[in-house]
């Protein structure tokens, strides 16, 4: 009656279709394929599909991914990338491996042989540690006042 856990979380995916638009960032641990509008950023520790009818304006940071719409942004993947004929990218590529297809444009630099891992992805959106960042902070307070 019920499927085998293992087997359904191979089978997990997030799939945003055609017609439909995010102004937000996409988290995602399972496989994601987008077919629609992202106006914000995706950060996806697995295999992200980026269809031909897609829309991305923002930095991508996966696992791997195949690309087949546009992207204005910074793309990174730990593993591999491939990129469809009708891919076109304005932004920085880093990844691990890369296949492009001819047709497929890039408008930026792209780095190859280099690991980009996706849980790099919280670096930027907290302070490392909140306590040293306010303890600099009230030092500077301190320096200032005395000055």
């Amino acid at each position: 009656m019920f499927k085998s856990k293992k087997k359904q979380d191979t089978q997990l995916a997030n799939i945003i279709v055609e017609g439909t638009v995010i102004k937000g960032n996409i988290n995602s641990e399972v496989n994601t394929r987008i077919d629609g509008v992202l106006e914000g950023n995706v950060y996806c520790n697995s295999n992200l599909w980026v269809g031909k009818s897609s829309v991305i304006k923002g930095d991508i940071m996966t696992k791997s991914g195949v690309l087949e719409g546009q992207v204005k942004g910074k793309i990174k993947a730990s593993e591999s990338l491939s990129l469809k004929a009708t891919t076109q990218i304005t932004g920085d590529v880093e990844t691990k491996g890369l296949k492009v297809e001819e047709g497929a444009t890039i408008r930026g630099n792209y780095i190859t042989g280099t690991y980009a891992s996706p849980s790099e992805k919280k670096l930027t959106e907290k302070p490392i540690n909140k306590n040293l960042t306010q303890k600099a902070t009230n030092k500077n307070l301190k320096n200032e006042k005395s000055s």
